[in-house]
Order: structure tokens, then C-alpha cells, then sequence
């Protein structure tokens, strides 16, 4: 599964495009995600809206045959919508966070921490 967080709700084109630059393909299938049937061999995505100044969560599912790089997919987003993304660190810091910018820069930035859990906002 890929992670990534936007500023602006991705368009499915977008989303495509970029997963074809990935997989070095023309074109694939790609279908909103539907938790009442079966697509494990199938390419789905949701995106789930938050609030703040990265306001929504692109999820992307793939099969087990597809290994898609969370950090590769994450530049080449950036760089198709002009727009930073934000990716986990996987560090044990849950406040920590690379943002990647369109032209494939990266800086450690740290989550501003609020009451809401649905919101997110980088410290400046």
C-alpha cells in the first residue's frame, strides 16, 4: 500500500499516469476501492479527506505482483501535479514526515500537533 498526502484532491487521470511512469507501462486498470468486492488483483485507490493545509490522504492498493516504491511514486506525483506531497518517514516519531517537492527535493518536516486528528499541518 502507498501513503501519500496532497494538498489538492488528485484528479484519477493524474493517479494513473503516475502509476504507468512507475511500472514503466502504458496504461493499467484503476478502480476506486470497493470494500464489498474482491480486487486483489486489481489496482485501487481512495482518497480520504482531512483538514488542513494537507488536506487529503491518496491510498493506493496494489496486488502482491506489483511492487510500487512509496517514495518513487511519491516524487513522480510531485513533480506531474507541481505540488508538495508528504510521505511517513517510518520513523518511531509519529510527528516526522518527508515532504517532497515537485522538483524532487526532500526535507525531514515535522507534523504540527492539534487536537484534531483529522487535520494536517507541517510546522513552519
Amino acid at each position: 500500500m502507498i501513503s501519500i498526502l496532497l494538498r489538492k484532491k488528485p484528479e484519477e487521470q493524474v493517479i494513473k499516469e503516475a502509476i504507468c511512469r512507475i511500472l514503466n507501462t502504458q496504461s493499467i486498470e484503476l478502480e476506486y476501492v470497493n470494500y464489498n468486492v474482491d480486487q486483489k488483483e486489481k489496482i485501487n485507490y481512495e482518497i480520504n479527506e482531512l483538514k488542513g493545509e494537507f488536506a487529503y490522504n491518496l491510498l493506493i492498493y496494489t496486488p502482491e505482483n506489483f511492487q510500487v516504491n512509496e517514495e518513487k511514486f511519491a516524487s513522480i506525483f510531485a513533480k506531474l501535479t507541481g505540488s508538495d506531497v508528504i510521505i511517513s518517514d517510518n520513523d518511531i516519531n509519529p510527528y516526522t514526515w518527508i515532504l517532497i517537492s515537485p522538483n524532487g527535493e526532500k526535507k525531514k518536516v515535522c507534523q504540527q500537533i492539534t487536537d484534531d486528528d483529522d487535520e494536517f499541518n507541517i510546522e513552519k
